[in-house]
This record gives C-alpha cells, structure tokens and sequence, in this order.
C-alpha cells in the first residue's frame, strides 16, 4: 500500500490543477462543485449539493400570514367594543328597594347573619345594600372589591338580578384588568366565571376572544395554535351573535381568518369592517392583506396604502407594503417599505427575514447577512433563518462563519419534529462541506456520515467519498500512513456505494476515477471517467480531469483532444488554454502550441496573458520535443474561481 501512496501523492501534485476549471454544473436540480481554491489550499474531487445554489429562498409571507394585531390595536378594540357595550346596553333594573343602604342596616362593619338563619327580608336587605357598596367600589375603580361585593349580594339573594349583572361585569373590569397587566390566563379564568353568571354576556365572549388570541401568540406548537385560534374565533362570533352592532370586533375577527387561509370569510368579515368604519386603519391593513393572498397587487397596494396614510405607524401595513412592491419587482420601493416597517418595530422579526431573503435573491449577499444576523439575534431558534443564514455564508466563502451558523443549525433541526429527514441530510451535508473547506475532515466526515443515516442516497456516498479521499491525503501528507490507508479504502467502499446505487452518478464516477487513478489503477481510473463523460458529454470538468490523467501518462495525443474540448465548452478557460499548449508542444506539435499562445494573448485576462508568456518560454526551450512538466509550470495564478456556483 505504500507503493500506491507514492502512487497518490505523485497524483496530488498534478490533480492540483482541477483548479483551473472554471464553474461548476446543474444537473437535475443539484450543483456538482468542484471544491478546488487555489494551489496551496486544495480539496480533491467534487462535491455534490442536492439542490441549486441559486435556489431561491422563500419568504416568511409567502407560507404564512404575519397579520398578528399589535398591542395598540388589541387595546384600542376593547375600548371601543366598551363603548358600544356601554351605548346599547339597557338600563339596569332598580333595586327591590332602592332607599335601602348598606348603612342602614344595624351594624354594616360586622359580617350579616348565614342567609339560612335570617328572614327573607332581611337577606334582601342585605343583597341590595351589598349591592350600591359595589357600585362604589366599581366608581373607585376597585374591581376585585367590587366583585367580591357582588359575590355576597348574590349569597343573600339569588333572585337579585341586578347583582348577578354586576357580579358579571365587574368579573369583566376585573379579568380585562388581569388580561393587561399580562396574565392571560388567569383574565381567561374570570372571563369564563363572568359567562357562568349571564351565559348572554356578549363582553365576556369578546375578552376570551381576545385572551385565546394571546395565548396562541405565546405558543411554539402548531396544534395547540390552531386550537387556540379556534376558540378565539368562537367567542368573537358568539360575542356578535349575541350583540350585533359590536362592529370593533370585526377586525380582530378578519384577521383571525386570514391568518387560518380562509379568506371568503375574511373577506365577508372585513365588508362589513369597512361599511361601519371606512376610515380604521386596521381594516384597511386587513383588506390589503387579503388582496395580497388573492394575488390583487394593485388592489392589495391601494389598500395597503389608505392604511398607513390613516396610521403611519402600523407597522405590519409597511411590511406588506413591502411585500406586494417585491412581488413586483419594484425592488427599491420594497426596500423602503421594510426599512420602514423596521424603524417602527425594531424587533419585527418576520420583516428582517424577509428583508434578509430579498436581498438574497438579488444577489445582495453582504446585506442579506447582515439581515439574518438581526433576525437571529431576536429570535435565536430560529431554524430556517439559521439555515439561510449559514447557506448565504457558504456562498460568500466564509466557510468560518458558516460552520459556526450550521452547527446550531444542526442542534435545532434535530429537535425539530416538522423538518424532514431529506431536509436534515442537506443540512449537515452542507456542514460538513464547510468543514472540508476548512479541512477540519474528522468533523466533516462525522456530519457526511450524519446526513447518510438521515438519507442515503448515491449523492450523499459521493459526498462521503470525497471527504474520506481528501482526509486520507492530508493523513499522508502529514507522515500518517496507516490512518489515511483506512481513510482510503473508507473512500473507496463509498464511492462505490454511490455508483452502485446510481450507475449514472456522474459526481460519484467522476471522484471513483480520481481515487482509481490515485491508488495508481490508471486504466480502471480513466474507464471510470469516461462512463461520466458519456453521461454529460457538455461537462468541461470530467474532461479536464481525463486530460489530466493522459498528461501524466504521457499519452500526449489524448491530452490534447480533452484539453481542446474542454475550451471548445468554455472559451475563458485559460488553464485548460495552457494544458493543451503543454500536450501540444509535447507532441511536437509546436505550430498548434504557437496557435494557442496567440489566442492567450488575444484574451483580456491578465491572468491569461501572463500564463501564454510561460507557455511561450516552455515552447522556445532547446529541448522542447518532450519536455518535463516542471512544479513552476503550474499555473501562477493562486485564486481561480473553481468553486463558484454556477447552475
């Protein structure tokens, strides 16, 4: 095995120009990255993603809705819901004896005899002088007083509507005041006492319509969510069923609508939003969102637009905003909008994501890392931004920083129960080609080996193959023989995994010839390549690398031929230029290498350029008939674009 390692550094030394190659290839939605970076810092082979860089990313708009009501708008509801309570409400009855007071009776400080062990007079008495003391406190605006006044009125007399009415609202006053200090549940408790007492009480309904709809706001989990936004939606309508002309619910009702898809009934729910208010920013904001969900742009911008002229500062009316001028192209206006959103609300989360994946699909990298960063900051578990995230540092070739992103990336997506086991091998498949990148390759093979038992598939063996084929090369070079051995063969038994599954795996044959020709099997190693050759006959990189192989067995005339056609695909591919000047000159083909160097020369790149005058230097050498292929005939240039991703 030493032999073949002799064998395999000899390979490194020239498979080191896979650098040269210029792009990478889409093939049926996946890219095939030939993962060189320059000379001194080279991973071998190619590296397969299972979907296009270019992918674009999707909005948080796009698969739902952010139509979730401020704390503005949920206390201005409730206070106009109040006042149309107030203006319909009948008046109260009168009290069975409305000159009776609590002062009247004998002693009010010491606590009135069990109703059990008094006459019915005086139980009434009692009821009604509990009663007007309730009243006070309510004035006092001591609501817990209030109702516990209430309460002992409705001992003394279970007859005393009057109690029982104010028990209930003051149940109301008490649990809206709980609901406000920020305890909903406890608000939601009290609601349900209040409609225990007056089942018709339509302002009970419309406060635990409010408390369910904070609720699901505080809730991760999608079930319990929608269980949530049902019972909110419950109570509204029982609220208006049971008092029509509480028009202040409509909105909260729409948005609850839209939120669950159904916009047939948002849009009946915000007609009559807009019949008994025209001029409620809200309303408006609601009717561009449904017009945005029913793809009505124009209508959506209207609408969008009458509500943040009404209120400035609603903040999810600049974000849709922001949305429909996206959606349209109109990518300056967009920006502005969720700029906007953002001044108002810092901490809007779903505009910096979306803000993030705008720029991103402008090809904007730099401020879409910056927006995803905000967006992490505020929500840390946020898994897709953490994903997108980290892919934008990929891209960008902050490999550093990506792996720190798809690290958490990795903790999150394994508790996350929705994500798919298809979507969890892209995740740590993309690690682990960060981590190559970096040449951490025990780490990138445990997260290779990860997203195999997640799928495996012929993608994710060719992946692995290159990992263990490029550890085993840095063992080697590292004097560690035994570990790259095992490395080897690791590399090997997975690419052969690949193309078993998959016969037609053109990464997974493309890297099996290289290890082949490595371990110094050249014949199998060129069969190999040329089964991916035939497969994508357009396919400049399996070219080069055959080119390769025949320049280091000296097999001059078939060097040529793939280095030929390797520029006859890309015509700005100057090292393929410089290879074929090479195999031409070593042919004593020294007219054609002339040929070459002219057309190097012709090229705007200085790179190109300064490669034709070494190759000119090579061709003029006395003894050109077959020269070696000295280390300095290398390409010079250390930063050639092999990894860029283009599908």
């Amino acid at each position: 095995m030493k032999k073949s390692f002799r064998v395999l550094n000899c390979f490194v030394s020239f498979i080191l120009v896979l650098s040269i190659l210029t792009n990478c290839v889409s093939i049926l939605g996946q890219d095939i990255i030939s993962t060189s970076d320059d000379i001194s810092d080279s991973n071998l082979g190619v590296f397969v993603f299972k979907e296009s860089q270019k992918k674009i990313q999707v909005k948080v708009a796009y698969k739902k809705t952010t139509a979730k009501r401020t704390v503005a708008n949920k206390t201005e509801t409730r206070a106009k819901v109040s006042l149309q309570i107030q203006a319909t409400k009948q008046s109260k009855p009168l009290t069975q004896n409305p000159s009776t007071t609590l002062k009247s009776l004998p002693n009010p400080s010491i606590k009135p005899p069990k109703p059990d062990q008094t006459s019915t007079q005086i139980q009434t008495e009692a009821s009604v002088a509990y009663v007007e003391n309730a009243e006070s406190s309510l004035k006092r605006k001591e609501f817990d007083k209030a109702v516990e006044l209430y309460r002992k009125a409705v001992q003394f007399d279970s007859k005393n509507n009057v109690a029982k009415i104010g028990l209930s609202d003051s149940l109301i006053l008490l649990a809206n005041q709980v609901f406000e200090s920020g305890n909903a549940e406890s608000s939601r408790i009290i609601y349900e006492e209040s409609i225990k007492i007056i089942s018709t009480n339509a302002t009970s309904y419309a406060g635990l319509g409010e408390v369910y709809d904070a609720l699901e706001d505080d809730t991760n989990t999608p079930k319990i969510a929608s269980e949530l936004k049902n019972k909110s939606i419950f109570n509204y309508e029982k609220a208006l069923e049971l008092n029509p002309s509480l028009s202040g619910l409509f909105a909260p009702l729409g948005v609850l609508y839209v939120e669950k898809g159904e916009i047939a009934k948002a849009e009946t729910i915000l007609a009559k939003a807009t019949l008994a208010n025209p001029k409620n920013a809200e309303v408006q904001f609601l009717l561009g969102l449904v017009r945005y969900k029913q793809n009505l742009n124009q209508e959506a911008l209207n609408s969008l637009k009458k509500a943040v002229k009404l209120d400035p500062k609603l903040s999810n009316a600049h974000y849709y905003l922001g949305e429909v001028y996206d959606r349209l192209n109109r990518d300056k206006e967009a920006s502005l909008a969720y700029k906007q959103a953002l001044k108002i609300n810092p901490n809007f989360v779903e505009a910096w994501f979306d803000l993030a994946v705008s720029h991103y699909n402008r090809g904007r990298y730099l401020d879409s890392i910056t927006a995803y960063k905000e967006t992490v900051r505020l929500k840390n578990d946020y898994l897709e931004a953490r994903v997108n995230l980290a892919d934008v540092l990929r891209q960008s070739n902050k490999y550093e920083e990506a792996i720190s992103e798809y690290r958490i990336a990795t903790v999150l997506i394994e508790r996350d129960k929705e994500t798919t086991d298809s979507e969890k091998s892209k995740v740590f498949s993309k690690y682990g080609f960060c981590l190559g990148k970096v040449k951490q390759w025990n780490s990138a093979l445990e997260n290779l080996n990860k997203a195999i038992e997640y799928e495996a598939d012929d993608v994710d063996y060719t992946n692995l193959g290159w990992a263990y084929y490029n550890a085993a090369v840095a063992n080697n070079q590292d004097n560690k023989p035994e570990e790259a051995k095992q490395n080897f063969k690791l590399g090997r038994k997975a690419l052969e995994a690949a193309t078993k599954l998959n016969p037609n795996s053109i990464g997974g044959l493309l890297n099996l010839g290289v290890i082949l020709v490595g371990n110094g099997e050249i014949q199998s190693g060129i069969e190999t390549l040329k089964k991916a050759d035939e497969l994508k006959k357009d396919w400049d990189v399996v070219k080069f690398q055959l080119g390769i192989v025949y320049e280091q067995t000296k097999d001059w005339k078939n060097a040529a031929d793939q280095f030929k056609r390797v520029t006859e695909i890309n015509k700005d591919n100057i090292y393929a230029y410089y290879r074929w000047g090479i195999a031409e000159n070593s042919r004593n083909n020294r007219i054609k290498a002339q040929e070459i160097i002219k057309q190097m020369k012709l090229m705007k790149s200085a790179n190109a350029k300064a490669l034709a005058n070494q190759l000119e230097t090579i061709v003029l050498e006395k003894d050109s008939a077959n020269p070696k292929i000295k280390s300095e005939d290398k390409p010079i240039v250390v930063n050639p674009i092999i990894s860029k991703l283009i599908s």
